[in-house]
């Protein structure tokens, strides 16, 4: 598999660690060093097609450059790969260095080497880039579930809330379904960033193909969009008059797929 890396004169202290730890999987790793005013997709543009994924080095230096802000954050890059009637999926964002990254990049960071361990992050990276080839015994999970105790916002007197997430590879809308233990009396649900349970001020979506279901202990709820990503979660407040333990029964994306 043949991957290319564009990147910052910089970010080559950190990337070179990075190919070591790639290239250790047997991938063929190209680097690709642009100056501000580069243009990744000049670059690229005659040799696609030999390409399996093209990762971008996502950090203070590199989002102030034009490669990052028009071809990546713009969407240059990704006209280009949907033009060639490739899948724009090929393109890997990877945080390398804490920065505020653009908002409309955000989500689409696929791998962050500045908030775990490098072992941990190169791991992640692996099996982004290799998917099904990755052995499943190394693969890290996925799914994101947390709970927290929480006060009560209403009239019940015990109250939990959920968050459904991912930890690096995007899901496209959900599809839950979680027994609550007790017969809940008011629910709540949003999006926002993950391992931050503080209901929001309006609640709610928007949703888009949503259906919902009810029944209580039993919580189901279906979404195509918004996606959840490594940054937007899914939250669920519950309220009960009985103590309430959840139990995840089902967590899959809005097409019934493991996430």
């Amino acid at each position: 598999m043949k991957v290319l890396i564009g990147l910052t004169q910089q970010d080559s202290p950190h990337v070179e660690r990075i190919v070591t730890c790639l290239e250790s999987k047997g991938l063929e790793i190209e680097q690709l060093t642009l100056q501000s005013d580069d243009s990744l997709v000049a670059h690229i543009r005659g040799r696609l097609y030999s390409l399996d994924r093209v990762l971008v080095a996502i950090s203070p230096d590199s989002i102030l450059s034009n490669w990052v802000r028009q071809d990546i954050t713009g969407g240059a890059l990704i006209e280009l790969i949907q033009s060639k009637g490739m899948d724009d999926e090929m393109i890997v964002p990877v945080l390398v260095r804490s920065c505020e990254v653009p908002l409309l990049l955000r989500d689409r960071i696929s791998v962050n080497f500045a908030n775990k361990s490098f072992e941990e992050a190169c791991q992640e990276l692996q099996h982004c880039i290799l998917g099904a080839e990755a052995e499943d015994s190394d693969r890290p999970a996925n799914r994101v579930f947390r709970t927290w105790e929480v006060d009560p916002v209403g009239a019940g007197k015990y109250a939990l809330v959920m968050e459904f997430g991912v930890s690096m590879r995007r899901s496209e809308g959900l599809h839950i379904e979680v027994d609550l233990g007790a017969e809940y009396t008011n629910t709540k649900d949003w999006f926002g960033p993950p391992n931050l349970p503080k209901i929001p001020t309006r609640p709610g979506g928007p949703f888009f193909n949503s259906s919902l279901r009810r029944e209580p202990p039993v919580y189901v709820r279906k979404f195509c969009e918004p996606e959840v990503t490594p940054s937007k979660s899914y939250y669920l407040y519950v309220e009960a008059n009985e103590p309430l333990q959840a139990r995840e029964r089902l967590f899959l994306d809005a097409h019934g797929r493991e996430i």
